[in-house]
């Protein structure tokens, strides 16, 4: 190393805080070649009263593909790439909420990456005091930065595990659902996902089409076509249900993993009504019910078996929307859901499922998440597209 590039990595591990990003960033710029030439030997550690445990050691990192996986998860959260936190079909995004914030840069995470909370962020949380050498926060964060490939089932049923603790602690999930919902995106765009044979859609979770606007979709041709209030309704007069069985038809059709396993399909239509009845119930009247208590708290992933769910189907499921609509004057809500889920349950009956527990109950809660923000996401779409409609008996 010549003395220049010993200044650079000098100047680079002054400051109090130093990290692989830190380091590279640093780097950038001043000399390419020795940029390209970086390499790290991570640790990770946990001190254990005065104990200390290596838990991983990677002696040439790089943050090629910590890179990879930060441009992945912007891409996933910009809506000019993905409609999944797009009102054109997916969740609303979270400005103040660390992995959902669509103006968090590739810089904010890759350093996320590399100093771990990337991963501490949708991993169950660690014990301190008894750290393990399969620590899931540690496996993961050593995976991003070797390029190590994810089992997906290991990652569901990790995702699961701290969503159950969220909720132990008496704390929403909702944000993180969306944010594990987004880092497996963006670990499927990366490349760094393995499925099962007998489930590889999961390998690929990443949306069929991507938008340019939500005003425009990109065409197989790379030409672009406006979306018009005749693509939401075909006498160009779009309702309400009529957003919300577009928005729900296109999130469902672009995802192959939701596409092409009907179970999957079946249990993510179950949290989708669940989480429009239950945002419903939370509402205050004469919007909704006024309730503290919702169907969604009485059902959460961590309890979902597909004999409970089936009970459901023909117990709240059945019963509520019809209730719920003559109190209204209308007919039963949510039909939009409602059909697409006996469509999708006449050939896929709970009773027949064979997808392992976790994988049925983590695409359960995104549905509930989904929901949750149906009615909210319809209307943004409807605002964006400057069509107005009059709210109508369901």
């Amino acid at each position: 190393m010549d003395s220049l590039r010993a200044d650079y990595l000098y100047e680079a591990v002054r400051d109090d805080t130093v990290s692989m990003s830190h380091v590279y960033e640093h780097f950038k710029g001043k000399d390419d070649a020795a940029t390209d030439a970086l390499q790290f030997y991570v640790i990770g550690v946990r001190n254990d009263s005065g104990d200390i445990n290596v838990l991983f050691e990677v002696p040439n990192a790089d943050v090629y593909w910590p890179t990879e996986v930060a441009d992945a998860h912007t891409n996933v959260l910009n809506r000019d790439h993905s409609t999944t936190f797009s009102p054109v079909a997916g969740f609303p995004p979270e400005d103040n909420w660390y992995g959902l914030s669509p103006t968090a840069g590739r810089d904010q995470y890759v350093e996320s990456i590399t100093d771990g909370k990337y991963a501490f962020g949708t991993m169950p949380i660690s014990d301190a005091d008894a750290p393990t050498v399969d620590d899931s926060q540690e496996w993961l964060t050593r995976s991003l930065l070797t390029g190590d490939s994810i089992p997906v089932d290991r990652l569901l049923d990790n995702y699961i595990t701290r969503l159950e603790a969220e909720r132990r602690d008496d704390q929403s999930i909702g944000r993180h659902v969306r944010t594990q919902y987004a880092q497996f995106e963006a670990l499927g765009r990366a490349g760094l996902l393995v499925a099962p044979s007998d489930r590889p859609e999961l390998e690929n979770p990443v949306p069929q089409t991507a938008t340019t606007d939500t005003m425009h979709e990109i065409r197989a041709d790379g030409g672009t076509e406006t979306i018009e209030a005749t693509d939401i309704d075909p006498d160009g007069k779009p309702s309400d249900i009529d957003f919300r069985r577009y928005r729900l038809t296109r999130f469902l059709s672009e995802r192959e993993t939701l596409e092409e396993n009907p179970e999957r399909r079946g249990a993510f239509l179950f949290g989708v009504l669940v989480g429009q009845l239950s945002n419903y119930q939370s509402s205050p009247e004469p919007h909704g019910r006024g309730m503290n208590r919702t169907i969604r708290d009485r059902h959460p992933p961590e309890q979902i078996t597909p004999d409970r769910l089936a009970q459901l189907y023909t117990g709240d499921l059945e019963r509520l929307p019809r209730v719920y609509g003559r109190d209204r004057g209308s007919g039963p809500l949510y039909p939009e859901t409602r059909n697409e889920l006996r469509d999708t349950l006449a050939t896929a009956k709970p009773d027949s499922w064979t997808l392992p527990l976790h994988d049925v109950r983590f695409f359960y809660a995104l549905g509930v998440e989904y929901g949750s923000s149906a009615s909210y996401q319809a209307t943004q779409l409807k605002k964006q597209l400057g069509i107005d409609t009059e709210k109508e008996a369901e």
